[in-house]
């Protein structure tokens, strides 16, 4: 239905399985299933996150209440002197390969090395041996851990939806972001319209002509790793081709928690 409205999938993530033997020790952290008094402590981590949904602590205990997930559990992650530094929300389950437990993560929010230290004791309070990892594709510092730890990932395909029905509003409310990314000369020399041809970008005298709201989503929002299914038919060595390249793509927060 919604990609019948013009509506598009975007991956944005990417991920996998580990094993076991490929997790690191602990070091010097400890993990615990969170308490309704660590919401502040939640939502102070979840904050710092680069790119998230906005969520107090209603919403938290909301939703880590629910049932959605099935069998879920939520763990703090703490340093050596005690201090909460990250959480991970997982839920215990069989792969429906092999059978074997596995731990398949729904959120993770914080630091990602005092998660990826506190893979193994999560596996042994499941009795599994694997976790099914997943972030965002704009996390550097989880894809240089899972490079260091030798982690196969790949890019999942997403069941998500995105659309950006209204394109004059969502550049207006953009600017600061994308003025940030460009500098102000250079931002003010890139054009934004919608027009009966269609939606226009310009920039020194070139122009893309976008068609309609799945064509402006792809460019926006498209990962890395699928951008070359744009097909935007710039000629080579483009001015707008390059100053695309650097405020697009715009990073996109999972769902997780949030899935309804």
């Amino acid at each position: 239905l919604y990609r019948r409205l013009g509506y598009v999938l975007i991956g944005g993530s990417e991920g996998g399985a580990v094993p076991k033997k490929k997790l690191p020790d602990a070091g010097d952290y400890s993990i615990r299933p969170w308490k309704p008094d660590d919401l502040p402590d939640l939502v102070r981590i979840h904050s710092a996150e680069r790119v998230r949904f906005v969520r107090g602590p209603e919403d938290f205990l909301a939703f880590l209440s629910c049932k959605r997930w099935g069998p879920t559990n939520a763990f703090l992650i703490c340093n050596g002197k005690g201090r909460p530094v990250a959480y991970v929300v997982s839920s215990c389950s069989k792969d429906k390969g092999t059978g074997e437990a596995r731990v398949e993560f729904i959120e993770m929010a914080g630091s990602r090395w005092a998660i990826a230290c506190s893979l193994r004791a999560l596996l042994k309070r499941c009795g599994a041996e694997k976790v099914v990892l997943s972030w965002l594709t704009t996390d550097e510092e989880m894809r240089a851990i899972a490079r260091s730890f030798g982690w196969r990932a790949k890019l999942h395909e997403s069941h998500r939806t995105v659309g950006i029905v209204a394109p004059e509003l969502f550049w207006l409310r953009c600017e600061a972001l994308l003025r940030e990314r460009l500098g102000s000369e250079v931002f003010e020399s890139l054009h934004f319209e919608v027009t009966e041809e269609g939606i226009v970008l310009s920039f020194q005298g070139e122009k893309l002509v976008l068609d309609g709201m799945s064509e402006l989503t792809n460019l926006v929002f498209l990962p890395e790793g699928a951008r070359d299914e744009l097909n935007l038919a710039l000629r080579a060595g483009s001015a707008l081709a390059r100053v695309l390249g650097r405020i697009f793509p715009l990073p996109l927060p999972d769902y997780e928690l949030n899935f309804i």
